[in-house]
């Protein structure tokens, strides 16, 4: 384990000569860690907060949540692809990033902040 660790120091002491690619793995990071975090979090909202019939639908909705997810993600691939193709990888991340940001504010002030232009309840109270 410890020779794993010595070489992703050798590694990043390398990418001193590449400062581009070092924020770009950075960034990535950052990125990926987005992701994963909110197709985890969409598991675990759809288990908690939506009422389900019985364990059944909840399994069968939870499977076409995360399909709908991916096939989304597929999209959005394509998108990304062409951006990043005409802006270029750095700034095709930074728009990523500021779209996913976006998207989860959006849907914490839907989900957990009172819409009082819409109703005086929260969403869930509806």
């Amino acid at each position: 384990m410890a020779k794993g660790y010595r070489e992703l120091r050798k590694v990043w002491t390398q990418l001193k000569s590449y400062p581009a690619l070092k924020w770009f793995l950075v960034a990535f990071f950052f990125y990926n860690m987005a992701v994963q975090t909110v197709m985890y979090l969409a598991t675990l909202f759809g288990v908690k907060e939506i009422s389900w019939p019985d364990e059944q639908s909840r399994q069968s909705g939870l499977i076409v949540c995360i399909l709908l997810i991916q096939f989304v993600a597929i999209g959005g691939a394509y998108l990304f692809s062409t951006l990043s193709a005409k802006f270029g990888n750095i700034k095709a991340l930074i728009i990523s990033i500021f779209v996913w940001m976006m998207i989860c504010v959006s849907v914490y002030g839907l989900v957990y902040v009172r819409l009082i232009f819409i109703s005086p309840l929260p969403l869930w109270d509806w």
